[in-house]
């Protein structure tokens, strides 16, 4: 549930990503820390990213590859992922960032899955790490004409020679092709721009109110994710808001990893879906409560799956005892055809519920308040709680449309239409769901949801 609009954040000087990457060259002072498996921390800062993705863009060039053309990553080690894609992104070759395999059980359905990925993106290359050449083979086969490219070997080699001069990059370029997740359709890749990412970063910035030298971030979410990419690599490379990443497995193995990661690296925000909150409440017995201290973290976003209330509350009061603050816990929204955010709850205000009648909710469309009720009851079953997902990102608006389109008074359940910067160019190489979805109007989600006041975000 949402309110309506807010103003523009202030704006940034580059206007492309690639101009981010020059400008970070002079700032040696903090960067990213990456989390090794056997808990080893690698410090990489600003500058060394900026020159090692310039250096790897450029053997991406002298290998034949050209701006615009496709890149598949499938490369699970975070500093190696971050390292390649924006190595690409510096040239203008476009990655595709893709989930790696899980396993060996399903293997057939994943290179199914995959092989449909590569060849809607039309990608070139495939790029991935020596301990994946023989898992994905098979995958390599499936897809006519797919290069394989062997990240240690590739760049490992010396750039003897000259590499092409790199074509001119322009803010409606795109940047990368960010693959829908395929649970209610096939995977769609979305086209995002420099434009969409430069602005959707700047109002995360705004949102999470992100300060140079001040904020620091913690964050287990994979790369392949927009949540994970855009929200915990591009925007704080934007800020220069360094970042600690513990590697998804180890969180996935060892979920009290990521709290005890944020209380020793102090860090001031963090994100994670609601099944996230619900594993660290889990894995976190009163002993090891004692031994966290949570009171430097600012937010605790929760987003990229359906928030339950009940999940996000005994987050807050489970972690109450190692010092979280009340109203860390800060529920947002978003999705790939927006860059990534669309809104953001307030920070440092307690979740409160919107708790509406179920009968008007279900049969009339209706999100009328359980506390207006004409008969009060106190049963459970003719009350239907939702968590409420703030403002609208700055810059940027969300209206709720009937199915002709037209605008909805508040509390009417419509279709969330999001209009502003940070929508994306469409979908790669599908004419027909783009002239449905990204509209003059703006994005048409497909996603029910209703008004509420501003007022009571």
């Amino acid at each position: 549930m949402f309110s309506r609009e807010v103003p523009p954040p202030e704006g940034t000087s580059a206007s492309t990503f690639t101009q981010v990457l020059a400008e970070n060259l002079g700032h040696p002072d903090s960067g990213f820390t990456f989390i090794q498996e056997d808990g080893r921390e690698h410090f990489v800062s600003w500058s060394e990213l900026s020159r090692e993705a310039l250096r790897r863009g450029r053997r991406l060039l002298r290998s034949g590859l050209r701006k615009g053309e496709r890149i598949a990553l499938i490369v699970p080690e975070a500093q190696e992922f971050v390292l390649t894609f924006l190595g690409a992104v510096s040239v203008g070759v476009v990655p595709v960032p893709m989930y790696p395999p899980m396993g060996f059980s399903k293997i057939e359905t994943y290179v199914e899955d995959a092989a449909g990925i590569l060849r809607a993106a039309g990608a070139r290359a495939l790029l991935m790490p020596r301990i994946l050449v023989d898992v994905l083979a098979p995958l390599v086969r499936a897809v006519e004409g797919l290069r394989a490219v062997v990240s240690e070997e590739f760049f490992a080699e010396p750039l003897a020679g000259s590499a092409p001069r790199p074509e001119a990059i322009l803010p409606e370029d795109v940047m990368f092709l960010q693959f829908t997740s395929g649970s209610t359709a096939a995977p769609k890749g979305v086209r995002v721009t420099h434009a969409g990412v430069l602005a959707n970063c700047a109002a995360i910035i705004s949102a999470l109110r992100l300060k140079h030298g001040q904020d620091r971030g913690v964050s287990w979410l994979p790369m392949y994710h927009d949540m994970g990419l855009v929200g915990f690599v591009l925007a704080p490379l934007i800020a220069r808001c360094p970042v600690s990443f513990l590697p998804t497995l180890r969180f996935a193995l060892s979920p009290g990893l990521w709290l005890e990661t944020v209380s020793r690296h102090r860090a001031t925000v963090t994100f994670a879906p609601n099944f996230g909150l619900a594993l660290a409440v889990k894995h976190a017995s009163a002993e090891e409560l004692k031994r966290l201290d949570l009171s430097c973290l600012r937010v605790v976003g929760c987003g990229a799956e359906p928030n339950h209330p009940e999940t996000l509350r005994t987050f807050a009061a489970h972690f109450a005892a190692a010092g979280l603050r009340p109203g860390a816990v800060v529920p947002c929204y978003g999705m790939a055809e927006a860059t990534l955010a669309i809104s953001f709850s307030e920070i440092g205000v307690p979740l409160a519920p919107d708790v509406i009648q179920r009968e008007p909710y279900h049969a009339s469309g209706l999100a009328r308040p359980a506390s207006e009720a004409e008969v009060p009851t106190s049963q459970v079953a003719s009350q239907v709680a939702f968590v409420p997902c703030g403002r609208p990102i700055a810059g940027h608006r969300i209206l709720i449309v009937d199915d002709e389109g037209n605008p909805l008074p508040e509390r009417h359940i419509g279709e969330v239409v999001f209009q502003g910067p940070s929508v994306a160019a469409g979908y790669h190489g599908e004419a027909e769901e783009t002239r449905r979805s990204f509209t003059a109007d703006g994005l048409r989600t497909g996603i029910a949801d209703t008004w509420r006041t501003a007022s009571s975000t």
